[in-house]
């Protein structure tokens, strides 16, 4: 598989759609601007955003799509 998958496809996706990994991967620049308002060390930002990408990855799972 050329893909990372992080969690089986949601029930409202259709074949061809992009993987979960490839829709996480688009919100970076946002979490990583948002961490950057925070604290100000551009380490503890890729640290941080690191944290928050695996804590949503590990949650898409139990994603239900209902919010």
């Amino acid at each position: 598989m050329s893909h990372l998958r992080l969690a089986p496809r949601m029930p409202h996706r259709v074949p061809g759609d992009e993987t979960d990994a490839e829709r996480l991967l688009e919100v970076v620049p946002v979490v990583r601007a948002l961490l950057h308002r925070i604290c100000w060390s551009p380490s503890d930002v890729d640290d941080l955003t690191q944290e928050v990408l695996i804590e949503v990855a590990r949650a898409l799972p139990r994603f239900e799509g209902r919010s």
